[in-house]
Formats: structure tokens, C-alpha cells, sequence
């Protein structure tokens, strides 16, 4: 055998007094052999850490006798060879065996003979039973030398008889090797090839004949012929989810070859990115409403030091005001203030035009322009006064709003006029159009009678009033032409009242150069009586429980600054005339018609607060009629249009407009 595919691995003996030749023996040629016997013996008796190379139990039987002859040859020859050197030696005496040094690469010779009858008879013995060989220690030289001799007479002894080559191997550690399992696992039933067979019959669906492509309106496919008898003997559902089918349900495709493309992982990455968009969305819409927050209080708070500064000098005794009206300021006004509460955007491109309150309703209405370019028109805002969070826009007119008000008995009902020369009421509640009347001319102002609730009146651009009855619905009731020039800017209607000073109740109208007083009798005749004002007017307002009344004026040459005059109504030779309390002066700027109002103060019974806005310095002035003083001045970065008093339980506010937003001040007590 010239090549050896295996090379068995051989027991080690491990009790150094098993080696061929041991420390204590002679060297010569009789301690040479050795016996099976006491091969089996040594094998048997060993110690565990002897580093001598030995012969185990695979060397039993046959092995163990072909070894013992080749011993036994090999004595023999070594025998004759110590003979004839002695029989030459000059003194008689056999010359000693040399020293036999174990190499410091410690190989042995394996004989390959031997090496089919160690397979045959040692493939039983357990793995656990075999050997490392170990480098030997230098301790044991002499066992190592004994060991190299008999290797080299074996050797020598086996030259005459015919082997297989011999091939010399190095002791190396040798790690058993596991075996590993080459069976590949099963393949899955669902493979590749699922989408191309027929999962009734599992073979391959065809795009012609019976077995041709189909699908149920599931969706599933399957082999026209195999659905066709599942259907009739299985109740008619899909054989893989259940789904109620039919023959009928039957679609055939049409398709050479199916490849399904998986798209599950861009679906998920889709829908992730679509999370993130939204929480992004979210998140930048709280950065948005958190940054208005700051905005507000950063505004607040230089309102907060500028006030404080204020009461400092005050109570320095430096008097501060804007003209006669600011010059004898004292601390003891002072007492309640109003801060900024909220700042609520209506409309970006503005548009807003005036407000109407409803304290029943905890309702605050802004007219204000359509946001959405495909339906055009003018409409307004529902803003609850109770969170101050803005509601739903209801769309009212086909054009800009110019008045509104609520009903003063049926709170839900809120009448509107508008540029488009319709008259509307609107129930605010369920956002329905319950009454609608068409003018000859834009409509510029509107008001309710108080004395009577079902009728109201409509001031257009060519200075007419027209009087409606709620329960007359062919048209107005009766028409009216005030005197003066300009269309009718604003109008309200004073109530009757027996304990007044001034008790008749009539509507109080304001053109552009003329303001009047419209006697109102029972059958629905006006008598009208011209108040000795001078414009040109921009509002009026009424308070109702002191009766008065204020006009603001715009500037103009005879009159420079703007005028807010608050005035009594009383009676004179059957006549109606205005007797002015006080005139407040604003700035010499006033390109818009805002709107002023007069109101009862929040916290003083029987005060009435005259409130205008000022373009030329941006601001609202808040005054006390009884005194005549700036109690203070509210700053704002857009002009103010209109305003209104809030009163929502225990909190009273001052909602000024801005053609974008509405900024509520509240009253508190700095006390």
C-alpha cells in the first residue's frame, strides 16, 4: 500500500515500567524482548501521566503475535551482530549498546502493516479510550532512549520480509473530528414555485384548457377544473380563507406567467414614513401654538413693565397722558386694570370686520372673508368665550359683512347684512339659514328693536332704513330716507324706558355728515329729529343703563384730532336734542370706520368707560366718563376696528378686532 487514507490512532501506555526497555534494566539484547503477556500487563498497571509511546489494546491477536516474532527476529539478528564484535575485540569483552538520545523532533514509525488489523479491531474500541500522545519530560531520557532502541531493532529485524513502505509521522496533539450531518433539510411546502401551482391539486396551472388560471373575487388563484369541483363539494368557499364563492365568482386571468413582487418591507418603510410625517406635523404644530404662547407673554409681559413703570411715576406724582385728557392722572385710578389674556388668529390675509357677543350663548362672532379660494364669500367665526378656543366658520354672504347682531329675545338667532345687499338670519346654533331678504342697495348697517323683538331695521349705501318684520316674509315693512349725506355707517336702537329722564325709544342712525334720532311709533312710523353733531361720524354706541350715548367722529379741517363725544338724549319743546357730557380727543389719523363702544365698568356700579382705538399711535384708550381721565392705553401692533365688552361668569374681558385676530383683555383688580 503506497498511500494510507486513515492512520488509526494508538493507545498510549501510561506506566513507564511498560516501556520496551525500562530505567532499571540492563540495555543489553535480553532485555529487548518482551512478551505479550507483559505488554497486556503493563497496559493494565500504567500510570496516567507516563510520557512513553506504548501499545494498547489494539495490538491484541494477530497484531500482538506478528509483533512478538518481529521482536523475537530481531534479538536474534541483534545477538549475532554482539557475537561477531566480540569475537574481534581485543580484550574479549561485548562492546556496550551505544546511548540512544531521543530526537528533539520525538517521531515514531508506524507500521503501516499493521495499520489495517488496528482498524479492524480497534473500530470498536470507544473514543474515550484514546490517547494524546505528549512531549516527553527530560526525566525520562533513559525511557525515551530504551523506546528509540527497540523501534531501530524492529527495524532492522523486518528488513527480510517484504512490507509496505513505512512512513515516519510527528507526534502532534490529535483532536477527534466530528462527524457533521451533509442530509440537507427538508424543503418548505412553501417555496418558490407556490405562486405557480394550483394549491387544490399542487400542480402547475396552464393559460389554456381546463386547468387554465382563475381566481376567486378574493383573490386567490387556482386551476380552473380543481375550483370548479372544490366549489360543488365543499359548500362554495375558498379552499385557503374560508371566504363564501361561488361558480359565478369564477375570473379567468389572463397571464403567460405570474411573479408576485414582494412588497411588504416598502409598504412598512411607507407607512413608517408617513408616522413620522405626521408626528412631524404634530410636533410642529405644538411648536407653532407654543411660540404664539411665548409671543403672548413676552407681550404681556413689557404691557406688565410698562404699567409698572407708569404707577411708579404716578406715585412719584408725574403726571403722564396724552393732551388735556392724560394731564391729571393720579394713582387712585388705577385700581382695576386690563392685561392681555389671548391672542386667537382669525384670518391671515385679513378681512374681519366687527364682532357680536352673546352671553347666553358663551358665544363671540367675527365676520370674516372665506379661507378656501374655491368657495368664495364672507362669513362668520364662532369663538367660545369659555376655553377661548375658536369653532366652526359658517359661510353667510356672497360678499364682505358689514353688521351683525344677535336677537336680544331668541338668543340663537343672529341677524347679518352684507355688501351683497342680502339680508340674513342665520340660527347660529345648528349653522342654518332660517330668513332671507334682498335690498335694492349694499347694506351697511343693522340693529334689532329692543321694545319689539320680531322686527329690526337695515341701513344701505343710500341713506335708507328699511324696517322688517320677522314674521312677515314677502319683504320690508317700510322704508325710510335719513337726512344727510353718505351711506348709513352705523346705527342702534335706545328702548324705551318710563323711569328715564329721556323715555321714548327710537333708533339712533349715524350717516357721514349727519347723525339723527328716528322716533319709532307703534304702527311702524319713524319721525326723525336731527342731533346738533358735527361729523363726519364713523359710530355710535349706547349704554343702557345710564342712557348715554357716544359718537366718534373722524378728523377733520375744522376738527383735527379724533372726537369721541358721549352725549344724553332728552326732550325739548317737542323736540329731541343731545347734550354732550364729555369729548374725548384721539389722534389726527383715521383712515377706517372702527368702530368705539361705551360701557358700564366691570367693577365700579354706576362708572361708564368710553373705549376708542387710535390709529396714529396704534393703541386703545380706555376713559372714565365721570372724570375725564386716561385710565390707560392699550398697545397693539394693528389697528383696532371694533370692540366689545365680554362678560363669561365671574371674568369680564374687552375683545378688540384686527382685520387678522382678536385680542381679549381681561379686568382684574390690582388691589
Amino acid at each position: 500500500m503506497s498511500d494510507i487514507e486513515e492512520v488509526p490512532v494508538i493507545n498510549l501506555l501510561e506506566d513507564s515500567d511498560a516501556t520496551y526497555m525500562s530505567d532499571s534494566e540492563d540495555t543489553g539484547p535480553d532485555a529487548l524482548s518482551l512478551s505479550h503477556e507483559q505488554f497486556s500487563e503493563s497496559e493494565t498497571e500504567s500510570e496516567p501521566n507516563s510520557p512513553v509511546i506504548g501499545v494498547g489494546r489494539a495490538l491484541e491477536g494477530p497484531v500482538s503475535r506478528q509483533y512478538s516474532q518481529a521482536t523475537s527476529q530481531a534479538r536474534n539478528s541483534e545477538q549475532n551482530v554482539l557475537a561477531e564484535e566480540g569475537s574481534n575485540s581485543h580484550e574479549g569483552a561485548a562492546a556496550p549498546v551505544p546511548d540512544i538520545v531521543a530526537s528533539e523532533s520525538s517521531t515514531m514509525s508506524v507500521d503501516m502493516e499493521l495499520a489495517p488489523h488496528i482498524e479492524q479491531e480497534g473500530a470498536g474500541a470507544d473514543d474515550s479510550e484514546l490517547l494524546i500522545p505528549v512531549e516527553p519530560s527530560s526525566s525520562d531520557e533513559n525511557s525515551m532512549a530504551s523506546e528509540q532502541m527497540s523501534t531501530d531493532i524492529v527495524q532492522q529485524g523486518s528488513d527480510n520480509v517484504d512490507r509496505p513502505e513505512k512512513r515516519t509521522l510527528p507526534l502532534q496533539e490529535v483532536t477527534p473530528i466530528k462527524k457533521t450531518d451533509t442530509k440537507k433539510a427538508p424543503e418548505s411546502p412553501e417555496s418558490d414555485d407556490e405562486g405557480q401551482i394550483c394549491t387544490v391539486c399542487f400542480e402547475a396551472w396552464s393559460n389554456s384548457g381546463s386547468h387554465r388560471l382563475v381566481s376567486l373575487k378574493c383573490g386567490h388563484l387556482f386551476g380552473n377544473s380543481c375550483i370548479e369541483r372544490w366549489l360543488k363539494g365543499q359548500g362554495g368557499k375558498c379552499p385557503q380563507c374560508n371566504a363564501k364563492a361561488s361558480k359565478r365568482d369564477i375570473r379567468v386571468i389572463y397571464a403567460k406567467s405570474l411573479k408576485v413582487l414582494d412588497t411588504t418591507e416598502r409598504d412598512r418603510a411607507i407607512q413608517e414614513l408617513e408616522k413620522e410625517r405626521e408626528t412631524r406635523r404634530n410636533i410642529e404644530l405644538d411648536f407653532a401654538h407654543t411660540k404664539m404662547k411665548y409671543d403672548l407673554k413676552c407681550q404681556m409681559v413689557k404691557n406688565l413693565q410698562k404699567e409698572l413703570q407708569n404707577l411708579k411715576n404716578a406715585s412719584a406724582g408725574i403726571n403722564f397722558g396724552l393732551g388735556t385728557s392724560l394731564s391729571q392722572a393720579t394713582s387712585s385710578h388705577h385700581s382695576n386694570r386690563l392685561i392681555l389674556h389671548s391672542c386667537l388668529e382669525i384670518a391671515k390675509d385679513g378681512g374681519c370686520r366687527v364682532l357680536a357677543y352673546n352671553e347666553w350663548l358663551h358665544m363671540l362672532i367675527v365676520s370674516m372673508p372665506s379661507q378656501v379660494t374655491m368657495f368664495p364669500g364672507s362669513g362668520v367665526k364662532k369663538i367660545n368665550t369659555i376655553d377661548m378656543k375658536a369653532e366652526r366658520y359658517v359661510p353667510i354672504h356672497g360678499k364682505q359683512v358689514r353688521d351683525i347682531t344677535f336677537n336680544p329675545a331668541k338668543n340663537d338667532l343672529l341677524l347679518s347684512v352684507g355688501m351683497d345687499k342680502c339680508v340674513k338670519l342665520t340660527n347660529i346654533c345648528n349653522n342654518t339659514t332660517v330668513g332671507s331678504f334682498t335690498a335694492d342697495f349694499p347694506l351697511w348697517g343693522c340693529c334689532w328693536n329692543t321694545d319689539q323683538a320680531n322686527m329690526f331695521f337695515v341701513g344701505t349705501a343710500s341713506g335708507t332704513v328699511i324696517v322688517y318684520d320677522t314674521r312677515n316674509t314677502l319683504g320690508p315693512v317700510k322704508f325710510f330716507q335719513v337726512p344727510g349725506a353718505g351711506p348709513i355707517v352705523s346705527m342702534c336702537y335706545i328702548p324705551y324706558c318710563a323711569s328715564a329722564n329721556f323715555c321714548l325709544g327710537g333708533l339712533l342712525v349715524a350717516r357721514l355728515t349727519l347723525c339723527s334720532f328716528l322716533k319709532v311709533k307703534d304702527n311702524a312710523d319713524i319721525e326723525a329729529y336731527e342731533l346738533p353733531l358735527e361729523g363726519p361720524f364713523s359710530s355710535v354706541s349706547f349704554e343702557k343703563l345710564t342712557r348715554h350715548f357716544m359718537v366718534s367722529c373722524r378728523p377733520c379741517q375744522k376738527h383735527p384730532h379724533a372726537r369721541h363725544i358721549v352725549c344724553e338724549l332728552h326732550n325739548a319743546c317737542n323736540a329731541v336734542t343731545a347734550n354732550v357730557i364729555h369729548t374725548f380727543k384721539g389722534g389726527t389719523t383715521q383712515k377706517m370706520l372702527s368702530r368705539s363702544c361705551l360701557i358700564a365698568h366691570p367693577f365700579k356700579e354706576g362708572n361708564v368707560l368710553a373705549c376708542a382705538s387710535d390709529e396714529s399711535t396704534q393703541s386703545t384708550f380706555i376713559w372714565d366718563v365721570s372724570s375725564g381721565l386716561c385710565l390707560q392705553q392699550l398697545k397693539c401692533s394693528e389697528t383696532v376696528i371694533d370692540m366689545v365688552p365680554v362678560r363669561c361668569g365671574q371674568n369680564a374681558y374687552l375683545t378688540l378686532l384686527t382685520e387678522k385676530s382678536v385680542r381679549f383683555y381681561k379686568w382684574i383688580d390690582m388691589l
